[in-house]
């Protein structure tokens, strides 16, 4: 394998880590340092649980709760290999977490298996889009001087194709985020659109090139693209890019089959 296609895997695999440790933290969170055990009395499992503010365990009976307390019980333990191997991602290629994840419950009682569900920690696509879109982050901002541009929705936009742009994700239910910024050498770079492609739940970039008679701009376009590969974001794998000119503008149909192409 050549070392450019290495480091390539290498950046993809560091952001599905990040994004599987993001959405295990919110379940996580939701009950610190979780301690669960099974003990048996008079011939009944009892489930008990505590947490890093409890002296002592507390008993519960309730089935949908002890399936809740499982998820997050191993959501935590789940936490560990995930971000180990984050913190070590040049021996990315040689592990395989999702097995050792496996392992872990494998290993762990039968008792506390039997009321976990197989795909307790995998999560239905409603539900991943809402916690993809639950980030907070730091919007670029508009000049004063900027034209004000709203979508439908009444999201300013920077021009009248990108306000058409965000109208179209959101009529076909896209998720999305608008100059999402990206942290590459010491710069803050926003790239138009980042986006859930929820069929296999992967990130991707959407720029919209709106000046292309002009070749200052779009030998500025040109170089962010060298800055983006630094992170993993490349041209026809994760980024794609849609372009007009003042005899050539973008319209609705051209968004939507993008959107047809690429996004769903």
């Amino acid at each position: 394998m050549h070392n450019e296609n290495f480091y390539d895997v290498l950046r993809q695999r560091k952001l599905v880590l990040e994004d599987k440790i993001q959405f295990l933290e919110k379940y996580s969170n939701l009950i610190p340092d979780l301690r669960f055990k099974v003990s048996k009395q008079r011939g009944k499992e009892r489930y008990y649980y505590k947490n890093k503010l409890s002296d002592e365990y507390k008993y519960i009976s309730n089935a949908e709760e002890i399936h809740r307390l499982l998820v997050i019980y191993y959501a935590q333990k789940a936490l560990i290999p995930l971000k180990r191997e984050l913190s070590h991602i040049n021996r990315i290629l040689e592990k395989n977490t999702e097995e050792e994840i496996q392992s872990l419950i494998n290993r762990n009682s039968d008792k506390k298996n039997s009321l976990l569900k197989p795909d307790a920690l995998e999560i239905c696509d409603d539900l991943y889009t809402k916690m993809w879109l639950s980030e907070k982050y730091e919007p670029k901002g508009f000049s004063p001087r900027t034209p004000k541009i709203y979508s439908l929705s009444g999201k300013r936009a920077r021009s009248k194709s990108e306000a058409s742009i965000i109208n179209c994700l959101e009529a076909r239910n896209v998720p999305y985020y608008y100059e999402y910024p990206i942290y590459i050498d010491g710069i803050y770079y926003h790239p138009d659109f980042r986006i859930l492609r929820i069929r296999d739940r992967k990130v991707i970039f959407w720029e919209h090139w709106g000046s292309m008679d002009d070749p200052e701009y779009v030998a500025e376009q040109l170089r962010k693209l060298e800055e983006y590969k630094k992170v993993g974001i490349e041209l026809g794998k994760n980024l794609f890019v849609t372009m007009e000119s003042r005899l050539h503008p973008l319209n609705i149909k051209i968004i939507n089959k993008f959107i047809d192409d690429f996004l769903v």
